[in-house]
């Protein structure tokens, strides 16, 4: 009877109808089934799990192959989940109101290259921007604290890197999360085509958010109390990623109408001053590797072309 409530997103009264149960049993028996696939002590810990070194290898090689860049394991976004009634006054309704015009909780995920989710964190009101959702959220932390992602790091003549997320603009330069160059000048050719290849993979948690809305329609208008919302959307996730895993059918569309983009917030204290610092670093290692790896790709098709004439 849950499932049939997430995948279809209908009201607890049709729902109940259906069941012929009463539309209370239907919000009762949701809150407990959701509760149990968002708890951290249960469900969510066996298929929402940030990846060991052994993981992060194959993730990384699937990213490379995507988009030339070494050592990235995950790409980052923020998504609007759509309320559907305004918030009670107790919450503050205007900061659920978001920039697509309508009440939301902003989810936040790192996905691998198949679309599934390794974390995802849904605690703030739409209203926020994913740079101050990420600030807080638990992977932000342990990021910083060195507690994960550590290796395998690349060494190579440019520098030494460890495994990296990739993310939009919307997010802080960090070493540990590399954004595009956005030069936006046409005289820096290459560093315009390694931003195009990092949002080609950053793209991937895009289409992770819209297949997760089109598997589970009742994200596309949020029927549950606030106080529950962000329970049923991580309760989603971890049902988008046994499906993923167990290779289910994917929806064809899958693009996300609702991504958060909002611009990202300056830092605000030393230590990320250092971290961004560092960050510009990490990019110039990944670029460059990028741009060896390319320019051999050239000299062999060049090759070839000879050889034909």
């Amino acid at each position: 009877m849950v499932i049939h409530r997430l995948a279809h997103g209908e009201s607890p009264r049709k729902i109940g109808d259906l069941y012929n149960l009463g539309a209370s049993t239907v919000i009762k028996y949701t809150k407990i089934i959701t509760g149990v696939l968002a708890n951290r002590k249960k469900l969510y810990s066996k298929y929402i799990v940030i990846p060991t070194e052994g993981r992060i290898r194959r993730l990384s090689s699937e990213f490379e192959c995507n988009t030339g860049i070494p050592n990235v394991c995950g790409a980052i976004g923020g998504t609007h989940i759509k309320l559907q009634l305004k918030p009670r006054n107790s919450y503050r309704p205007a900061d659920y109101w978001c920039s697509h015009g309508f009440y939301s909780i902003l989810l936040q995920g790192v996905c691998d290259a198949d679309k599934v989710f390794w974390d995802v964190c849904c605690n703030a009101p739409g209203g926020l921007d994913n740079s101050t959702h990420l600030r807080a959220s638990s992977i932000w932390a342990r990021l910083k604290d060195g507690e994960i992602l550590q290796k395998p790091e690349i060494h190579s003549p440019n520098g030494v890197c460890r495994p990296v997320i990739i993310g939009n603009r919307s997010y802080p330069f960090m070493p540990f999360l590399v954004v595009p160059f956005n030069l936006g000048s046409h005289e820096k050719i290459r560093e315009n085509q390694f931003d195009e290849d990092l949002l080609r993979g950053q793209a991937k948690i895009g289409n992770a958010f819209a297949v997760l809305k089109n598997r589970w329609k009742i994200l596309e208008k949020l029927n549950v109390d606030v106080k529950y919302a962000a329970q049923t959307v991580l309760a989603c996730c971890v049902l988008h990623n046994f499906c993923q895993i167990a290779g289910e059918p994917e929806p064809d569309e899958q693009i996300d109408n609702s991504p958060s983009q909002d611009f990202v917030i300056p830092y605000g204290d030393e230590e990320e001053a250092t971290f961004q610092m560092e960050g510009t670093e990490t990019r110039r290692i990944l670029f460059m590797e990028w741009l060896c790896k390319h320019e051999e790709a050239e000299l062999e098709r060049a090759a070839r072309r000879q050889k034909l004439f």
